[in-house]
């Protein structure tokens, strides 16, 4: 009968290992060596060395603020490349234009007969029918549709400060977008944007809950998103009033 020369516990015959402490015996030449593998990589604090978990904004052993100056430096990369996009899509070739403006003589007094005698339905249609169809992606040049994949794939950073810019950024762009004149290109734009926004807002509350700053900001977004569509709807209730007192205009003079 054996013992272990660790614990000194009563061994099987042929026992590799102690069942109590798991000394390796001398009952057998099997040799075991224990290995390690890491995976990953451990995020320390900069201030008092603490392990930090994934999405950590703040230290929660010293309270030391975490950034990373590399991130920020993809966010202004960022910043740099639609800047560039926008200056690229204001130099570029205007889209050719549509409807009436590019219709001959002959379309245009057809039009108007077919309008005169249909008391200007097909108008109604073909005016409202672009306010209808404003939630969808309209017809883009490759400048823009290169802005649209920069915006929508980009990843952004998890420090404080970067998501602050950010959303300040995004800020700045739907701003100026609600000066701009209504359209279904605009209103695409102030979409992307306010969902970018939305995503750094979740992460911002993540990460540091209750944050002013971004709180502020994502709630300007949101509001000025809303101007616009409001904006969209006023547009689309004068253009069916119009039509409709047109509508009715011409049934009196026709005597109907």
């Amino acid at each position: 009968m054996a013992y272990c020369s660790s614990c000194g516990a009563k061994l099987e015959d042929g026992a590799r290992f102690c069942p109590y402490c798991g000394t390796q015996t001398q009952q057998s030449n099997y040799k075991y060596k224990r290995t390690e593998e890491y995976l990953g990589k451990v995020i320390k604090c900069p201030a008092c060395g603490s392990e930090l978990p994934s999405f950590t904004a703040v230290c929660k052993s010293c309270g030391h603020e975490i950034n990373s100056s590399k991130v920020s430096d993809s966010l202004k990369l960022f910043i740099i490349q639609i800047d560039e996009c926008d200056r690229r899509i204001a130099n570029s070739p205007e889209v050719s234009k549509k409807g009436w403006s590019t219709w001959g003589k002959g379309k245009m007094i057809g039009w108007v007969i077919l309008n005169f005698y249909l008391f200007c339905i097909p108008l109604m249609i073909y005016l409202i029918k672009p306010l209808l169809r404003i939630d969808k992606a309209p017809t883009l040049t490759n400048e823009e549709k290169h802005k649209a994949t920069i915006i929508e794939n980009f990843t952004f950073p998890n420090d404080r400060g970067s998501i602050l810019e950010a959303l300040m950024f995004i800020k700045s762009k739907v701003s100026f977008l609600v000066t701009k004149k209504v359209n279904a290109n605009n209103a695409y734009w102030t979409r992307l944007w306010t969902k970018k926004a939305e995503d750094l807002y979740e992460k911002s509350e993540l990460m540091f809950p209750g944050d002013q700053i971004a709180s502020g900001a994502y709630k300007d977004i949101v509001n000025n998103s809303a101007k616009v569509k409001k904006k969209l709807e006023i547009r689309l209730l004068l253009t069916v009033a119009i039509t409709v007192a047109t509508i009715v205009f011409i049934g009196i003079r026709s005597g109907l």
